[in-house]
């Protein structure tokens, strides 16, 4: 038998519905009538009526009320701020439509203001984050502490799911959103509360403890640094930068007119960062490789190779020096070859003469650097840097001083090589211990291209050599051996050859 309270109730409840919003006593109050009209009677069903929209409560002891109401399952908006809990329930049973009923226990306040969301996702963000249960049937929500739920229903509530929701005090709380998408399950929901800087998460309990741990090592205050680059341009370290970021956090602007790069990420990120870039904003060196030759030339071609028909970019440089003193070359020609020229030109010098490698050559310059090294024939080991140390001469080949100033602009894709020589030809002739010391009149300037080989040639020593042939025994003879005998002097001229290589090194590898 209903009581008259209760019919009381249902007579305000139904007339409320019917006469809409605007006339209607605010949801609240119904909930906590409802509340008052059942607090001896635990309400426990709550079904459709028959006939319209709305639902039928009864309690345990069959006591019922009729509400009728039309849904929203979606939200337009709720904007939360310090709101108590109940009153949050209220408001959202303002605007859905719901007959909610939230037991005295509902404390807290509310926080929260999102766009566009699922009634259903709301109502389960809030209970999990309350620690509450609820149970929907038709058009009314009953929430429940989580042993009464399990009591009532047998069961966890909403087993291995949980809710958090994050603030983000430092971090672009779309990037985070980004971040935090990743680690979600397909059924996770995270929602992104602009107004208030924090993050809802919806998930299973696992991922929601993963995603608070990122937010917590992702969410600090960030930090910007600009470099200006010196030597290299953006594209040289653009894919670095980039791969380096915090995926989703970090960004990178890239001033191509300045040459400055702009990081803003975490300190620690833009710190690696710039130890990279200063990393590869090096000097850039420019390696030389090649080798040095010797041809023993062939009567043939006892006056060396014709340089100037076979290089390009030809130049002949002249050395200052007692040119009537001395048979051995006073000039040295240079020019420049393809890859493919050169190998076609170290096959062909078999037919000069015979052909020997005498030493590599690895010489190592920075651009806008002046420096000088020693290629000697007679000590391999002075083919390197100059140490200043004085190096022991024999009676045999060259040493040639080098002076060398690599030129360009740090950011220029043009480099040149200037060169500048100091010949040493050793045999005993006019000049400091036995060698006579030749100077270039003007440098060899030249561009680095790449896959093109310098040619340093035309270094000619000349000799000569005695031969002598006869009939045995009688040239032997005294006097008249001479008619048995023929002496014959010819030329034993040797050519020395220097190829170098040049490659521009970009700096180390990205």
């Amino acid at each position: 038998m209903i009581n008259n309270k209760n019919i009381f109730l249902k007579a305000l409840i139904i007339f409320s519905f019917i006469a809409g919003p605007a006339q209607a006593e605010d949801r609240g109050v119904v909930v906590d009538q409802l509340l008052d009209a059942f607090e001896d009677e635990s309400v426990v069903t709550a079904t459709p009526l028959e006939a319209g929209n709305g639902n039928v409560l009864k309690n345990e002891k069959g006591s019922r009320i009729e509400v009728p109401v039309k849904v929203k399952e979606t939200l337009p908006g709720v904007d939360f701020k310090g709101t108590p809990l109940k009153s949050a329930f209220h408001e959202i049973s303002q605007q859905t439509g719901l007959t909610i009923v939230a037991p005295e226990q509902a404390q807290g306040a509310v926080t929260l203001s999102l766009e566009n969301v699922y009634t259903a996702d709301l109502l389960s963000l809030l209970a999990h984050i309350y620690g509450f249960a609820l149970d929907r049937q038709g058009d009314v929500v009953l929430l429940m502490s989580l042993p009464d739920y399990q009591t009532r229903m047998g069961k966890e509530f909403q087993k291995g799911q949980s809710a958090a929701l994050l603030k983000v005090e430092h971090a672009d709380l779309q990037s985070m959103e980004s971040l935090v998408k990743a680690l979600k399950t397909e059924t996770g929901k995270i929602f992104i509360d602009l107004k208030n800087r924090q993050l809802a998460v919806l998930d299973t309990l696992a991922a929601v403890n993963a995603i608070k741990s990122l937010v917590k090592e992702r969410d600090v205050a960030l930090t910007s640094k600009t470099i200006q680059l010196k030597n290299i341009r953006i594209a040289d370290v653009k894919a670095g930068v980039e791969s380096r970021l915090y995926s989703g956090l970090g960004k990178a602007e890239f001033n191509e007119d300045q040459q400055t790069i702009t990081i803003t990420d975490q300190p620690d990120v833009v710190s690696g960062i710039v130890e990279f870039i200063q990393s590869q904003d090096q000097k850039r060196e420019v390696i030389l490789e090649g080798k040095v030759i010797r041809i023993s030339l062939n009567e043939e071609h006892a006056n060396g190779v014709d340089w100037e028909a076979i290089v390009s970019d030809y130049q002949r440089v002249d050395f200052n020096g007692v040119e009537n003193e001395s048979q051995n070359s006073h000039q040295m020609q240079f020019g420049t070859l393809s890859k493919e020229d050169y190998d076609v030109l170290l096959e062909a010098l078999d037919t000069v003469g015979d052909v020997e490698d005498l030493m590599p050559l690895e010489i190592r310059s920075f651009v806008g650097q002046e420096q000088t090294f020693i290629i000697d024939t007679n000590n391999p080991f002075s083919t390197l840097l100059s140490q200043g140390k004085d190096f022991q001469l024999d009676s045999q080949g060259f040493k040639l001083n080098t002076h060398l100033l690599t030129q360009g602009a740090p950011l220029a894709k043009n480099i040149s090589m200037q060169f500048l020589f100091e010949l040493f030809w050793m045999g005993g002739e006019v000049g400091e211990d036995g060698a006579m010391v030749v100077q270039a009149h003007s440098p060899v300037k030249c561009d680095i291209e790449e896959d093109t080989y310098f040619v340093f040639g035309g270094l000619l020593k000349r000799q000569t050599v005695s031969r002598t042939r006869k009939v045995p025994l009688l040239g032997d003879l005294p006097v008249l051996g001479g008619a048995f005998r023929r002496d014959r002097v010819r030329p034993d001229n040797t050519e020395y050859i220097i190829f170098l290589r040049p490659k521009l090194e970009k700096g180390p590898a990205l």
